[in-house]
């Protein structure tokens, strides 16, 4: 597996977060007909493509960034379902949440404009949070990939084993400016615990 990525001709970066949603959050949202539904002809239409609500049995992942600055202080973030779509130099913005795992192969996007960045951003970490109580199993298929968006290029495709251990979250991998522009390697590091607002220097060892 790649763990380190030249990205100094990457002006825009893509990451991408998949996963599948359980079949209970499928029968429950209408992507696939019930038996019963299949029996009487009563298929809602469309049944593909809907975004749903969160529900109990839902497994809810959302696409996070973390910046910071050379002295490892958190001075921007994107996360979604929290009004921080999009950053205010619109250099870091994100698709929106998605709450239930069948929106597509990816569920999630977001993307960096490095050039519009600020000059303080020294390192970014892209942070996959889980949220509600439902684990995530191996079976979940969370997949993360990078996409040189200037040129449309894939850059990096790999899994996210959870464990149905506890997991609250993973920091997949960290992007660090130098002299010549970024590059990207990967952390893989999983969490027990959510860093809020107040409490991202539970990072700071996970920064360069």
């Amino acid at each position: 597996m790649t763990s380190f990525i030249d990205l100094k001709e990457t002006q825009r970066l893509g990451v991408y977060l998949g996963w599948d949603a359980t079949e209970e959050a499928i029968e429950t949202h209408g992507l696939q007909p019930t038996l019963l539904q299949r029996l009487t002809g009563n298929v809602p239409v469309p049944m593909l493509g809907e975004s749903g609500s969160v529900t109990p049995d839902s497994i809810d992942l959302d696409l996070c960034c973390y910046a910071f600055d050379i002295e490892k202080n958190c001075i921007d973030q994107i996360r979604p379902g929290t009004g921080r779509d999009i950053n205010d130099t619109e250099s870091m913005y994100h698709s929106g949440d998605e709450t239930t795992g069948y929106a597509g192969e990816f569920d999630e996007e977001l993307f960096i404009e490095f050039s519009k960045l600020p000059r303080d951003v020294h390192d970014i970490l892209l942070y996959i949070r889980i949220n509600g109580d439902v684990e995530v199993e191996a079976d979940t298929h969370v997949k993360f990939r990078l996409i040189d968006a200037t040129h449309s290029t894939e850059l990096l495709t790999k899994r996210l084993p959870f464990d149905g251990k506890g997991e609250k979250g993973c920091i997949a991998g960290r992007l660090t400016r130098n002299a010549d522009g970024w590059h990207y390697r990967s952390v893989n590091v999983y969490m027990q615990h959510h860093p809020d607002d107040s409490e991202t220097k539970f990072f700071a060892p996970y920064v360069t």
